[in-house]
């Protein structure tokens, strides 16, 4: 049904209303008051319904398109059309619902207050699903008033109600509870997190279940959203800024006090497994306790690490009754005969040796960053790897090969080899020769000319 409203301003302040008997379906207004008043950068103009059925609740909104509904529209069908509503006062059944306008350079809308150009055109409507009477009233009104009262200690500043923690709404008279100090949540009930401090948050639930989870900031109507189906919540550190940012800006943009929350709802009965808010105040001290008591934890053992670290393993290969300058001149017969050297460099020299490409001992696959020890039967161990077999295994793991102490001796006394990596091992039978098979396994099948020369 259409009704045809024509609104003739006269004084800039005075207040109009019009009234309407038993009307259902949707109610399309139309009027030049956008044409006819001339507000003051000031000066706001307020729309309120009122005088409607408690049960029998219209829904007043007014769009930017020229929507047309077969039933009360839900949240995603006023976001499509570009609406603005006072949504939250029609779910929580409040006796008016208030749409403020104001006329700005630009063109936006948050919550239920719009801005509109001089030249954009905006639509009036209203949709009943039942008969009902109603009350359209518009009034003119300067920014710095609030149009409610603000309840629950709320205080009005630059036209708006500015709530305590734990009240929402734009006459503060809707009472949520903090998210982060529960253990059962309660269906129909809205819970709140407020992400001031911009840490990351999350609560895991007992079991799956059905629910709202939001930032205000990107939809500002408390009970409405997109439904999920999960057994927990989180937020990330970029969706705490992200969210932080949005209500700033609607806060600096609408002249708001909106509080940077988050908030819950569900039609279920929750049970709360764990919370690992990381900013809850009741766990702030066990957070900061146990990250100090890790970091000592981790710097003692780095310390006693590095400590093992910087004595040589090699050491222990020559048994405790080695003296000290003993130990010491065979150190660098190791590190000279089988120097440490990287992975990278090692099969760059040696492209033969790249088919071995794990660890024989701790089978773990080589990196390019690797640290390398190769023996003179031309197999290669991760550094520690080898060091630690050789305390109690003089033998190559992998051919048996001799590595004990006489063994060692006698290498680091002949002639330096292929860039000092092998020795010339004549002096034992063991090692007495290199067969081209060694040599095919160094440089694999195709042997370069410029391949480094091992003399034999």
């Amino acid at each position: 049904m259409f009704l045809n409203l024509l609104l003739t301003l006269g004084v800039a302040d005075s207040i109009f209303s019009k009234g309407y008997k038993q009307m259902s379906g949707q109610i399309n207004i139309e009027t030049d008051i956008f044409d006819r008043i001339n507000l003051t950068v000031d000066q706001r103009l307020i729309i309120t319904l009122s005088n409607y059925y408690s049960h029998k609740l219209p829904l007043f909104l007014i769009c930017r398109k020229s929507p047309s509904f077969s039933k009360i529209p839900d949240y995603f069908a006023i976001k499509n059309n570009q609406c603005v509503t006072d949504l939250n006062s029609y779910d929580f059944q409040k006796s008016s619902q208030t749409i403020v306008i104001e006329f700005q350079p630009q063109d936006n809308n948050y919550l239920n207050i719009i801005h509109l150009t001089k030249s954009a055109k905006a639509n009036i409507l209203v949709y009943l699903e039942q008969k009902s009477d109603f009350v359209i009233n518009f009034d003119i009104q300067d920014k710095n008033v609030c149009y409610v009262i603000c309840q629950n200690q709320g205080i009005c500043k630059d036209g708006q109600c500015m709530c305590p923690e734990g009240f929402i709404g734009n006459d503060c008279s809707l009472k949520v509870s903090d998210l982060s100090a529960q253990q059962e949540l309660d269906p129909f009930t809205i819970y709140y997190l407020n992400i001031r401090e911009q840490n990351s948050l999350r609560f895991d639930f007992t079991e799956r279940c059905s629910f709202t989870f939001h930032c205000i900031g990107e939809n500002p109507f408390y009970s409405r959203g997109e439904l999920e189906f999960q057994s927990y919540i989180e937020i990330l550190q970029e969706d705490s800024q992200k969210c932080l940012e949005q209500i700033n800006s609607y806060n600096l943009q609408f002249s708001l006090h909106t509080q940077p929350l988050y908030l819950f709802t569900s039609n279920n009965q929750i049970q709360i497994a764990s919370d690992s808010s990381e900013s809850s105040n009741k766990n702030t001290i066990v957070y900061i306790v146990t990250s100090i008591g890790l970091s000592l934890l981790l710097i003692i053992i780095f310390a006693c690490f590095k400590c093992k670290k910087s004595t040589p393993q090699i050491n222990s290969l020559f048994g405790v009754s080695s003296s000290m300058s003993q130990k010491i001149a065979l150190i660098r017969q190791m590190n000279k005969f089988m120097p440490i050297q990287t992975y990278q460099e090692l099969i760059k020299k040696f492209p033969g040796l790249s088919d071995d490409q794990s660890c024989p001992i701790c089978l773990e696959n080589y990196k390019e960053d690797h640290k390398i020890r190769v023996s003179y039967c031309t197999h290669f161990f991760h550094s520690e790897c080898l060091d630690l077999w050789i305390e109690k295994n003089e033998i190559c793991p992998t051919c048996r090969s001799s590595l004990n102490y006489e063994t060692l001796n006698k290498l680091t006394n002949t002639e330096n080899n292929d860039e000092g990596l092998f020795q010339n091992a004549s002096s034992t039978k063991q090692i007495s020769n290199y067969s081209s098979q060694k040599k095919i396994r160094l440089y694999g099948e195709n042997k370069s000319a410029n391949s480094p020369v091992i003399t034999l």
